[in-house]
């Protein structure tokens, strides 16, 4: 658990700043909700996401753009951190699994 969080906090700047250069804050925004989706759908969205989303869908209302572009890039990377971790959780159960 340290590990994952000391390389998300190292590994976030970098994300964020490709994420950035790379996409609008709509067509985040829309790769966040679609990837928290299946999150959700694999019953790991996490708490978190879905504020941020809501935010970044406010901030593009009243036009402010760049808080837009960095709310929609955190919902993202949580996102996809949620999905990463149901399919880590979905791997993980055979370890601890007896006589595996």
């Amino acid at each position: 658990m340290m590990k994952t969080v000391i390389r998300i906090s190292l590994l976030l700047p970098l994300s964020l700043s490709a994420l950035a250069a790379q996409a609008g804050p709509a067509e985040t925004l829309e790769r966040a909700s679609t990837i928290y989706e299946q999150a959700l759908a694999q019953e790991h969205g996490w708490s978190v996401t879905e504020p941020l989303i809501e935010e970044a869908r406010a901030a593009m209302a009243a036009g402010d753009e760049d808080r837009a572009q960095a709310l929609a890039d955190r919902a993202l990377l949580t996102a996809e951190q949620s999905l990463k971790q149901a399919q880590d959780e979905k791997d993980a159960w055979q370890a601890r699994v007896v006589g595996r």
